[in-house]
């Protein structure tokens, strides 16, 4: 299933979302930024059923679902062309319906022409529901974000020390 894929994503940015941390350059928080509003923007459009959300994919995109779990056998990945969701998602009457995602973006980090984008995801879809982390690896093509890979559901190991002193285990 590709969750994020659906109507109604609410965005909910922390005050803290795109912050640069104290030893990054002015340049690496507007890139930084600028990689946090392509995933922003990419909920947005999918929100809307506005099917340019996928010009916002690299020319191939991966979703791996880790399911939480740190053992790398059980995790599904999935390749996906963006000119293939954008037939899906109008060929499928039901594909936006009922979902809702609320986004708070945790932390971003850039290395030169890659980045990522570390993000709180709360939401359902078709009766399924989820509370996780997740990472969205973000490359620049000609001085453009874009989404690489999503990586869903982190493991806790991994998330551990990303939860806010508010969140409850």
């Amino acid at each position: 299933m590709i969750r994020h894929h659906a109507i109604a994503v609410l965005l909910v940015l922390s005050s803290t979302a795109v912050l640069a941390q104290s030893n990054h350059s002015s340049a690496d928080a507007e890139e930084e930024a600028a990689m946090a509003a392509v995933v922003v923007e990419y909920h947005r459009l999918v929100a809307l059923q506005d099917s340019s959300a996928f010009d916002l994919l690299a020319p191939a995109y991966m979703q791996t679902e880790m399911g939480k779990r740190a053992d790398a056998r059980t995790w599904r990945p999935s390749g996906q062309l963006p000119s293939w969701l954008k037939r899906y998602s109008h060929s499928d009457e039901e594909f936006h319906v009922c979902y809702q995602n609320d986004v708070e973006i945790v932390h971003t980090r850039i290395l030169e022409s890659g980045g990522m984008v570390l993000t709180h995801e709360v939401g359902s879809y078709r009766g399924d529901s989820w509370d996780s982390y997740n990472a969205w690896i973000m490359i620049r093509i000609d001085g453009t974000w874009l989404i690489g890979t999503s990586l869903h559901e982190l493991p806790p190991a991994v998330t551990e020390g990303m939860r806010s002193p508010t969140e409850t285990n």
